[in-house]
């Protein structure tokens, strides 16, 4: 007769304990001098009774949960935020003559409500506005950030730092938004945190598309 493999054998017997357990959750309530008696192994406290280890795991699952709902509250705080931020921006958008001073209330309004350091609006036609950029200057970046997507969230050169903001300036990160559509551009706006991970890649992009129909709004009525 062939004899088992007693590897096997640990297996199948693994296998028919751990199917006993779960179709009997209530053994260790009927044979409770076992939670004391069973120790399972761990890295950093050595062995634990079954007791201690379900109260580790549940006390781990208590902590991640703690974690869970404070990034959910910090969520709702910065969407709060947004939300006040686009409310004042629309609100003396309205107001203003010139795209200019758009310009000079999102930053004002940006840095004050979301803590960024730098808004830039650049325009492709220089003379609707001071604060242009022409479209060959621009070239290089918009093939590398732009393209194929409308919008770019992270960090970028020095060069392309003091292209948007100036030379000097503070910048950590980035949000980019091309104005218009890809085949017919008509500028960019960009947005700089001083923190370097404040803009990352997979950040949603509402608020930077409701900025953008705002600013395209305004320079298609200025054409």
């Amino acid at each position: 007769m062939r004899q088992s493999d007693p590897q096997q054998l640990d297996v199948i017997d693994e296998q028919a304990v751990a199917a006993y357990l779960k179709h009997n959750p209530d053994f260790f309530s009927r044979h409770t001098e076992l939670m004391d008696q069973l120790a399972i192994p761990h890295q950093e406290s050595g062995a634990l009774s079954l007791l201690e280890f379900r109260q580790q795991m549940q006390r781990q699952k208590i902590q991640q949960l703690q974690q869970d709902i404070q990034q959910l509250m910090q969520i709702a705080r910065q969407n709060e935020r947004i939300f006040h931020a686009l409310s004042e921006i629309f609100e003396l958008s309205l107001q203003a003559t010139q795209l200019d001073d758009v310009t000079l209330l999102f930053e004002q309004i940006l840095r004050d409500r979301l803590g960024l350091s730098h808004v830039s609006i650049r325009s492709f036609h220089c003379e609707q506005v001071v604060s242009c950029l022409t479209k060959e200057r621009f070239q290089e970046m918009f093939c590398h950030r732009l393209q194929p997507k409308r919008f770019y969230l992270g960090r970028i050169t020095k060069a392309e730092q003091n292209l948007l903001f100036g030379e000097n300036a503070e910048v950590g990160s980035v949000a980019l938004a091309l104005i218009g559509e890809q085949n017919h551009p008509m500028g960019v706006v960009a947005f700089a945190s001083p923190e370097d991970e404040h803009f990352q890649p997979d950040m949603d992009t509402l608020f930077l598309e409701s900025i953008v129909n705002l600013i395209t709004l305004m320079m298609e009525k200025r054409k």
